[in-house]
């Protein structure tokens, strides 16, 4: 009786595992990017949904890269808005039709707002180191989030 137990349990857990692997390959959306990019160069991530229902892109302008360190993978700061600007706030989400695309650039350059004892925080920006990045993006199919990741070098 244990011997079946085991094996009952031992089929279930293969099974997660097995459907788990194969959701990830069945993601409706895939990003066309190079894998390899030179530095300073400009990044367009075409995003496709090749599925036949519409998806939600979740933030689609504020820019998720995140870079590989040796302790993990840690957010690049990239500002939507220049420091002090009044720009209106990015749509918390976009319909991405059956068929349809989005893009995004990156400059590949990191910024953020410096305190500069003035008024308005001044604006810096850098070329980040290279290495590997990826970016990170968040959609949604029938009330389900679910978050995607796509690697590329930076030479």
């Amino acid at each position: 009786m244990l011997a079946v137990l085991v094996l009952l349990v031992g089929c279930k857990g293969a099974e997660k595992a097995v459907y788990s692997a194969n959701k990830r390959q069945q993601s409706p959306l895939s990003v066309d990017i190079k894998s390899e990019y030179k530095s300073g160069e400009r990044i367009n991530f075409i995003i496709r949904n090749d599925s036949d229902n519409a998806v939600d892109l979740l933030h689609p302008k504020e820019l998720l890269i995140q870079m590989q360190t040796k302790s993990g993978w840690e957010n690049v700061p990239i500002l939507y808005c220049p420091c002090g600007a009044s720009c209106v706030a990015p749509p918390e989400r976009i319909l991405l039709e059956k068929e349809g695309s989005y893009e995004i650039a990156w400059d590949q350059k990191s910024s953020w707002c410096k305190d500069n004892g003035k008024m308005i925080p001044e604006t810096i920006e850098k070329q980040v180191e290279q290495g590997t990045y990826r970016l990170v993006l968040d959609w949604e199919l029938d009330d389900s989030t679910k978050t995607m990741y796509k690697k590329f070098q930076i030479k």
